[in-house]
């Protein structure tokens, strides 16, 4: 804590994170550096946040305590909810009131989620395939996305019928990761997007590439149906919130009954 002492809201931030004692350093500095680009970049778009693989959800809190105008909602997506997202919330909502009714972590497959264009996808290091799943959310639902790729393997979800990316000219010349990437921003192209790279400094993360798109204008209008599926998948259900049911709230409710 003695390390921020200033009245930023970096500082402040930073001082409440310590004190939950749950998010390691470095996890804290390379959430804070993915946020003030992502808000930087979408900060008169999307009103609504959806952190998918979210983790501690601590990328989530940052995006609502950057928007000064209060009007931006998230939500987080993971298979299980750590503990640690309990802690934030238990500290972050305290020091912060404001944030508890804009704010919702759920627990669920991220294949079972709904999109809509008004959502922003944000996600940091999910893992190999999981990255190409955000990207396939986003362009199904035309919406912007940002990811922080992590874990490149060799056969990439997004060519759909199983090829190993080394055939690939973009692996061949640029080698697996960034060969991976630039395959999934020419993907992100080829469906309209607007897309722009920057690098989170590597003291911070090795995988310190963040990937931001945005689809243009008249992309939104276009019918989902001339947008060719990204892979083979089972039918979505009608709404996001169906196969969802924990959150930090009802958790911290079981809780103090025990």
């Amino acid at each position: 804590i003695e390390h921020f002492r200033g009245s930023s809201l970096f500082d402040e931030l930073a001082r409440e994170v310590c004190t939950a004692e749950c998010v390691p350093r470095k996890e804290f500095y390379e959430s804070w550096e993915v946020a003030r680009r992502v808000h930087k970049t979408f900060k008169y778009g999307s009103t609504r946040v959806v952190d998918l693989a979210a983790g501690h959800g601590l990328l989530s809190y940052m995006l609502l305590l950057l928007d000064s105008n209060n009007t931006r909602t998230a939500l987080c997506v993971d298979t299980n909810m750590p503990w640690s997202a309990v802690k934030l919330h238990q500290v972050l909502t305290a020091r912060w009131p404001q944030l508890a009714p804009r704010h919702r972590y759920v627990t669920g497959s991220m294949e079972d989620l709904v999109s809509n264009e008004p959502s922003l996808l944000v996600s940091v290091h999910a893992c190999g395939g999981l990255t190409d799943l955000v990207l396939s959310l986003a362009i199904n639902a035309s919406s912007p996305v940002a990811i922080v790729p992590c874990c490149h393997t060799r056969v990439s979800r997004f060519l759909g019928d199983g090829r190993v990316l080394t055939r690939s000219r973009f692996v061949d010349r640029l080698g697996l990761a960034d060969g991976i990437d630039a395959h999934r921003e020419s993907i992100l192209k080829e469906y309209g997007y607007q897309v722009m790279t920057e690098l989170i400094p590597m003291e911070i993360t090795a995988k310190n590439r963040l990937i931001m798109a945005s689809p243009r204008i008249e992309v939104l209008g276009e019918s989902k149906t001339s947008l060719r599926d990204i892979w083979p998948r089972p039918r979505l259900p009608p709404s996001p919130w169906s196969r969802f049911k924990t959150s930090p709230v009802s958790i911290l409710e079981e809780t103090e009954q025990q």
